[in-house]
């Protein structure tokens, strides 16, 4: 009991015991004055403020480091996940050139398909009028163009054997960590599986593949004019296969060189 103001006065580590802390922090908590108004003359302690200063004050000093790992550990989700996106975009942004060549090659079939009865009909116009021939040959080339428009560069689907990215609000700051660092070294062997020509960038194949296409429009578009003088005077068979030369000419067009899209 302090004599002066009447108030029930406890040691400092008596205060430490209540409040459950150490000795020491009661010692420090006096020297930077957190405790000054519980602080009697004769050195002991107000038993009433003592306990509700320093418990708030302890309090206090937990909630901040908790505070700052929460803040800390939300920024770190936040950049996995971003880091998780671009890495998935460089995923399906580059494919292998053995995907690309089978993609292409599928493509062609898919084209020769559509253009397999071409000069068999052809075979038909053998000795009309050039002007007759060349009409027929034209709606012949604009009947399979209009199938081979529809012959799109599709690109290979995901495989759905493939692991979904991991939910990241379910991670610990460890297992997010440890994430991070493997999306960034994914990232990093993609970049260099790009640079090795391991991998090609997509908007590449399919360029290279749309222009060959439009090569071999171009080149089909021109049968009629290259064809139709020779209809009136070829066999059914030797029209046929005037028209067929025209057809495996244009097709071969369709062959892209990865190996040149590697080396650059």
């Amino acid at each position: 009991m302090d004599r002066w103001t009447g108030k029930r006065a406890i040691s400092r580590r008596e205060l430490a015991r209540r409040v459950g802390c150490s000795e020491r922090v009661v010692r420090n908590r006096i020297a930077d004055g957190s405790l000054s108004v519980a602080l009697c003359d004769d050195g002991l302690l107000d038993a009433e403020r003592g306990e509700k200063l320093l418990s708030r004050i302890i309090s206090k000093g937990k909630a901040a480091p908790a505070a700052l790992s929460s803040a800390r550990t939300r920024k770190l989700r936040a950049q996995t996940a971003t880091l998780q996106d671009e890495v998935e975009d460089m995923r399906a942004s580059a494919i292998t050139p053995e995907d690309a060549t089978a993609l292409m090659s599928e493509q062609c079939r898919v084209i020769a398909d559509a253009l397999t009865g071409l000069a068999w009909d052809a075979g038909t116009l053998a000795g009309k009028s050039a002007p007759d021939a060349a009409n027929g040959l034209r709606d012949l080339v604009h009947a399979a163009l209009s199938t081979v428009s529809a012959a799109d560069v599709d690109l290979p689907e995901d495989d759905e054997d493939d692991d979904e990215s991991p939910d990241l609000d379910e991670m610990s700051p460890v297992d997010l960590a440890a994430r991070r660092l493997a999306l960034q070294a994914e990232a990093l062997e993609l970049k260099r599986d790009l640079d090795r020509g391991d991998m090609l960038p997509v908007v590449d194949v399919v360029v290279s593949f749309e222009k060959a296409l439009t090569t071999a429009k171009s080149l089909l578009l021109a049968i009629p004019s290259r064809c139709a003088t020779y209809a009136e005077s070829d066999t059914p068979a030797a029209f046929e296969a005037r028209v067929q030369v025209e057809v495996d000419g244009a097709l071969s067009e369709l062959t892209v060189d990865l190996t040149a899209q590697k080396a650059a």
